[in-house]
């Protein structure tokens, strides 16, 4: 995002572009072969119109996929709204509740453990 918002081309992998291109057309371009990552950036190094049109794609990437207005309206109503229900939000948060119940586990069976270590060690 940061070389789009500044117009530098870039070659990346599919996982680096996973998520972020949609529909539109890659900044630069998307290799996952080393030889071919290289040539890549040859080819946006040496070649102005395909500089200029990865430059182009980025500007428009940018502004389809990650304009603050259009999401920022869409965003703050959702945390509003959460902050108004949060106890329902958390009842139904299956992850969140697991996660919390055995990070309070963990913590249990360790204090546990260094209990009896340090009762053995006496």
């Amino acid at each position: 995002i940061d070389a789009m918002e500044y117009g530098t081309p870039c070659v990346t992998s599919s996982i680096g572009a996973e998520g972020m291109q949609g529909e539109l057309e890659w900044n630069g371009f998307i290799a996952d072969e080393p030889e071919d990552f290289a040539q890549d950036a040859i080819t946006l190094y040496k070649d102005k119109k395909v500089w200029n049109k990865a430059q182009v794609n980025g500007m428009m990437l940018l502004n389809a996929n990650f304009d603050r207005s259009a999401h920022e309206t869409r965003f703050l109503r959702k945390i509003t709204r959460l902050v108004h229900q949060l106890q329902q939000h958390r009842e139904k948060n299956f992850i969140g509740k697991m996660l919390a119940h055995h990070t309070l586990q963990s913590t249990k069976y360790l204090s546990r453990w260094i209990e009896v270590k340090n009762a053995n060690a006496r």
